[in-house]
């Protein structure tokens, strides 16, 4: 029976964690942080399992492919890193942004991993294998959230401006933007339907706009 009470307590040997995902199969969580790890632990063990060094600078998050045969993780040496989180191996390394690199998000369905940069722009990326990126740099300033649109061939991205801006993910180009009132966006997140977005800000509010 569930108790909501901590079952198991991770310690990170190299310092603080501000970002993680789990495994599709949830048997891995991956996280990230100021060192420059990505971390593999086991949730049910607990068990620590891997210490992924490739970064040279602090990882601001993970994530898994949704499959889950491959992470990738983007930090603050604007690169874009992708491992086998079975083998624990490296599988490419991608340059991009201009300054930090932040919050990576996989399509559920194109194959298509999206990064924010502080750099204003987003970069999409083909995963299978890991190639060159397709610039969107319509953006007024830092971005740093994202989200893909579950069956459709969009994605959102904000940052710093309050504006989210809406893409069309085959032509790179810029859809209808909106202004929120939120300051600051710091999170975004479509349903599962692709219906409704989920917009999240330093205006302590979330704002839930049905946008089909």
């Amino acid at each position: 029976m569930a108790t909501g009470r901590a079952t198991a307590v991770l310690n990170d040997p190299h310092g603080a964690v501000h970002a993680m995902a789990f495994a599709p199969d949830g048997a891995t969580l991956a996280t990230g942080g100021w060192s420059t790890f990505v971390h593999l632990w086991q949730p049910a063990g607990p068990a620590h399992l891997a210490s992924l060094t490739d970064h040279t600078g602090a990882v601001n998050a993970p994530a898994f492919s949704p499959d889950g045969t491959l992470l990738a993780g983007t930090g603050w040496d604007r690169t874009t890193r992708f491992w086998d989180p079975d083998a624990r191996e490296g599988r490419a390394v991608l340059p991009g942004h201009q300054h930090s690199g932040t919050s990576p998000s996989f399509s559920p369905t194109t194959g298509l991993l999206a990064g924010t940069g502080w750099d204003g722009t987003v970069r999409l990326r083909t995963t299978d294998p890991p190639g060159p990126d397709k610039v969107l740099s319509a953006h007024h300033d830092r971005v740093g959230a994202v989200a893909f649109v579950p069956d459709r061939a969009v994605v959102f991205s904000a940052g710093r401006a309050g504006i989210v801006d809406m893409w069309d993910v085959a032509e790179g180009t810029l859809g209808p933007t909106t202004r929120c009132d939120l300051g600051q966006i710091k999170a975004l997140a479509c349903s599962p339907d692709g219906h409704r977005r989920a917009v999240a800000g330093q205006a302590h509010q979330v704002e839930l706009v049905r946008w089909v």
